[in-house]
């Protein structure tokens, strides 16, 4: 995956995290950049969460392709049926859609078949608290299967390999970067704190990790 060198600088100075202000997911940089340790040592089952009303009528659905119009994912075993929107660095700083049903899309291009990383990222609340899109992949686990249809309207059919999580200020710059295989990410928030003021944040990032088992094809 070809990237500008603004970009490739961005990612060697400072290690990105996804954060949240008053519930939004943004992306923040940092400077204690440090590589991952593997993904076996932070391997999660993440805490089942109550899923929006339209998250329950997407839930179980049969449909081969994600219902929402347009560059899309879809994970129909937990509820997930998101459009993508193209995001890009603003300096060091990576910033999802602001439509919380909606995730952004960064790096190589569903279609791409040699190893490289996709990264999907988006939120999982907003200021109030009403669940965005990406919650629903707290419920997901391995073996679970998903689309993504891209510009060209092509299917893709991914399989849920890994899930792990790891605390906000240590997330690695190898979430973003290409690999041996060729790997779509999802991240968002996790680990809510509550406190008694009605505020509340999130410690952590989920990441679940999808590779290809079909396609693309229409």
């Amino acid at each position: 995956m070809r990237r500008t060198s603004r970009t490739t600088a961005a990612l060697s100075a400072a290690a990105l995290t996804l954060c949240t202000v008053g519930g939004l997911t943004s992306a923040t940089a940092l400077t204690n950049l440090r590589d991952a340790p593997s993904v076996e040592d932070r391997s999660v089952v993440p805490r089942p969460v109550e899923e929006s009303s339209t998250a329950q009528a997407r839930r179980g659905t049969t449909s081969t392709a994600p219902l929402t119009k347009g560059t899309a994912i879809s994970i129909p075993a937990v509820g997930l049926d998101a459009g993508l929107n193209p995001i890009r660095f603003q300096g060091s700083v990576f910033t999802p859609p602001s439509d919380i049903n909606r995730g952004g899309i960064w790096g190589a291009k569903l279609e791409a078949r040699k190893p490289s990383t996709t990264v999907l990222i988006g939120h999982v609340s907003d200021p109030h608290d009403r669940p965005g899109a990406f919650k629903s992949i707290w419920n997901a686990r391995r073996g679970m299967t998903g689309t993504t249809r891209d510009k060209q309207g092509r299917i893709r059919t991914w399989k849920v390999t890994k899930i792990w999580q790891t605390p906000k200020e240590s997330l690695p710059r190898g979430v973003f970067l290409p690999g041996k295989k060729r790997v779509l990410r999802l991240i968002t928030c996790y680990d809510r704190i509550s406190y008694s003021s009605g505020r509340f944040h999130y410690r952590s990032n989920l990441v679940v990790e999808m590779e290809p088992i079909e396609g693309p094809s229409k």
